[in-house]
């Protein structure tokens, strides 16, 4: 299964009922490649997990989430190649940001996918 797909059925499997926030965006990533980043309109008072595909070949990712002044607001890595994080719960926003997600292979290249879900207010 490509990793659009394989994004979005983590993301269906571990977030029941969640809504997806827009399609899963695409994602070149590589060894020596700059992190992806893909733009994030987070909601005041929403909360979200992100779910994370990719080939096999690539082994494992870094995700970071920026919120609007350049803070982390989750770090999550795997040595595999799906992540679905937080893995502890969803991450919540008290005010609307401009975010962005960075996605980054720790080993390997390839295409991934990342699917962003709102599953709470």
């Amino acid at each position: 299964m490509a990793p659009a797909p394989r994004a979005a059925a983590l993301a269906k499997a571990c977030a029941p009922g969640a809504a997806a926030g827009a399609p899963a965006a695409s994602l070149a990533l590589g060894d020596s490649a700059a992190a992806a980043a893909v733009p994030f309109a987070a909601e005041a008072g929403a909360c979200y997990r992100f779910a994370v595909a990719a080939e096999p070949k690539v082994e494992g990712f870094v995700l970071v989430v920026m919120d609007a002044n350049g803070g982390v607001a989750l770090e999550a890595k795997t040595d595999d190649a799906l992540l679905f994080a937080p893995a502890d719960g969803p991450l919540c926003f008290s005010s609307s940001s401009a975010s962005r997600v960075l996605v980054s292979a720790r080993r390997g290249a390839g295409t991934g996918a990342l699917q962003v879900v709102r599953v709470r207010d």
